[in-house]
């Protein structure tokens, strides 16, 4: 990650929820006592915390809300701009959105946003829960904008499917907490560990980072081929093997039809078709995913 420090626990929302508490004792360090700043559709977990950064959707019905949070349309600088200030003590979001419909952080934004919080004195999380460990064709996110943030939730794929989250951070960032401030039962035990270790010795050696690389090309390729007259498609985008087809009518239906063809997709956001294949998807299995993509539009129109 290029960081300096982690704390072990058990899934993403405990990841997020730990770089919550650490971005609000090391505001209270630095004399701050203002909100995180987050991004509109973003998702960061299922906690009271967690929804309250995340979509409007999924807080419904979970009032009163904790406070302390406000949110700024997704990659607008500007609006991040005049909402962040001195007493500001994080902003957060996910460098490709997942639930949100699988939105790639836009590179002026990734630079703008880490020189701002560097004049102001502001944290940068960054969320790789979903889209960090080699997703994207790199290990984590981030690492495609050149751009280091302060603290890194990671998760999911961290451990090869056995639950396990990390939180990561600069030096001077994670000292903030001291011994006592926060802790967890299970996080860090030898058995997750050790399975982890297990994962990230075959990611490097089969190269699985860089397959994520090759075939989400070949994937994106292959879909923007398949899908250029099709007029029910609007956008396609992603990075690595963490791709979205955005149509003009609602996914539900497409993704249900795939399923009776036996390729798993999901619907986010409504209108997106979401693919998170594994990483050691043959191009084979990926042709097929496609082919059953563009006949299942044709079967749900």
């Amino acid at each position: 990650s290029g960081l300096d420090r982690v704390f072990f626990c058990n899934s993403g929302v405990e990841a997020m929820e730990a770089c919550v508490k650490l971005a609000r004792k090391w505001g209270k360090k630095h004399g701050k006592s203002g909100n995180m700043i987050t991004l509109s559709e973003g998702f960061h977990g299922r906690s009271l915390t967690t929804i309250t950064m995340g979509m409007p959707s999924y807080t419904e019905g979970f009032d009163p809300l904790p406070t302390g949070f406000e949110q700024v349309p997704f990659n607008d600088f500007e609006a991040l701009k005049a909402t962040a200030n001195k007493d500001t003590i994080a902003i957060a979001f996910e460098t490709i959105q997942g639930s949100g419909g699988v939105n790639v952080i836009d590179a002026e934004f990734m630079q703008k946003t880490r020189q701002l919080c560097d004049d102001l004195n502001i944290l940068m999380i960054i969320d790789e829960v979903q889209c960090g460990v080699g997703r994207s064709g790199k290990f984590y996110a981030y690492q495609h904008f050149n751009v280091m943030p302060d603290v890194v939730a990671s998760a999911k794929a961290l451990a090869g499917g056995v639950p396990i989250g990390a939180v990561m951070a600069k030096e001077d960032v994670a000292s903030a907490l001291g011994f006592g401030d926060h802790g967890t039962t299970f996080g860090g035990n030898p058995f997750a560990t050790h399975v982890a270790c297990a994962a990230l010795d075959a990611i490097e050696e089969e190269k699985i980072v860089e397959q994520a690389a090759e075939k989400g090309e070949f994937m994106m390729n292959l879909l923007k081929e398949k899908l250029a007259d099709n007029p029910s498609v609007k956008d396609i985008r992603g990075l690595g093997l963490m791709l979205g087809v955005e149509l003009n009518r609602p996914a539900r239906p497409v993704v249900d039809k795939m399923f009776e063809h036996k390729v798993l997709g999901n619907a986010a956001h409504g209108t997106v078709v979401r693919f998170l294949p594994p990483l050691v998807i043959s191009k084979e299995q990926i042709e097929r995913v496609v082919e059953v993509l563009v006949l299942s539009l044709e079967q749900s129109s």
